[in-house]
């Protein structure tokens, strides 16, 4: 049967000794691992590999594309779509707040690749200086909203060794 939950729902069902020795699959396929930092992503992956027996398998999405403009332009698409996506966190924000704290029309997005990490890095800016919740943001200041790791070959190999889990296929 399936199991549909969070990743923490997830792990207390696979840790109930019912079901210890059950032959499993996990499926994790929107590549969400690429938003841990790659400590983060190996200690994350390492509390389902003490769940997994040796014929239990793990089918995991990895963004393996590290070609700069290539990630860059998937992030900062022509018709705005991703940059508008990041400003509807503002929006959601303010709803939260209970009132209209960011006006979205005096931010900006910026996205960019960082060659030295291999991640792409999001950031909200405000064109003008403002005060919210009492903290003063600098026109140009940048507010980082996401970083999104992306895994060569040596790097893919690394976290699986980091998280006690070894490749069987790609």
């Amino acid at each position: 049967h399936g199991l549909l939950g969070t990743y923490d729902e997830g792990l207390d069902w696979l840790k109930k000794p019912e079901n210890a020795h059950r032959s499993k699959t996990i499926l994790s396929l929107g590549s969400s691992i690429g938003n841990f930092s790659r400590a983060e992503a190996a200690q994350f992956l390492s509390q389902f590999s003490e769940t997994l027996d040796p014929n239990d398998t793990l089918l995991l999405g990895v963004d393996a594309c590290t070609n700069a403009d290539k990630v860059y332009h998937a992030y900062n698409d022509r018709e705005g779509l991703t940059h508008e996506f990041i400003l509807c966190g503002l929006k959601q924000a303010n709803r939260l707040l209970g009132y209209e704290a960011f006006d979205v029309n005096k931010w900006e997005v910026i996205g960019r690749y960082n060659k030295e990490t291999d991640r792409h890095e999001a950031f909200v800016s405000p064109k003008e200086d403002m005060t919210i919740e009492g903290a003063l943001i600098r026109d140009g200041e940048q507010v980082r909203i996401e970083e999104s790791y992306k895994y060569n070959l040596s790097q893919s190999e690394r976290l699986w060794s980091d998280a006690g889990l070894t490749e069987g296929a790609k």
